[in-house]
């Protein structure tokens, strides 16, 4: 959000485990990113880790295989997916106020503010939906 923070966007910080509850809301995103062109949207999805406590360097590369191994599965080449190395984490989530007990914290942004935000959000159509329209 940093570089492109003037545009508009959704950032999706999520911390929970199971990314596949996430797979039709990715898609949507990413089709919506083609649609539109990246300088007209960016998304990107934060994951932080809900396993930071028990997470060495090899649970680390573990996590890193699983994560590029779904976006690979989901095909996706516009939507940034990055993670960070806990929901406590004082240079990223912290930075953004994440409530790090949150299941997902979900931002759209216009030039550089916020014009909505959804906390513990599920996945819907319906959810999806009502995000793309504050865009």
């Amino acid at each position: 959000m940093c570089k492109y923070g003037y545009g508009r966007g959704v950032m999706v910080w999520i911390n929970h485990a199971n990314l596949d509850q996430m797979n039709q809301f990715v898609k949507t995103m990413e089709n919506e990113m083609i649609q539109r062109g990246e300088k007209n949207l960016r998304v990107f999805v934060v994951y932080m880790n809900p396993f930071y406590k028990d997470t060495d360097a090899e649970g680390f590369r573990i996590l890193q295989k699983k994560i590029r191994k779904w976006c690979e599965e989901q095909q996706l080449n516009k939507v940034a997916v990055v993670w960070v190395p806990s929901p406590v984490d004082e240079k990223s989530s912290g930075l953004f106020r994440i409530n790090p007990k949150a299941k997902n914290t979900v931002f759209v942004y216009k030039k550089r503010k916020v014009a909505a935000k959804w906390v513990n959000m599920d996945y819907t159509e319906e959810n999806t939906k009502s995000i793309l329209n504050k865009l």
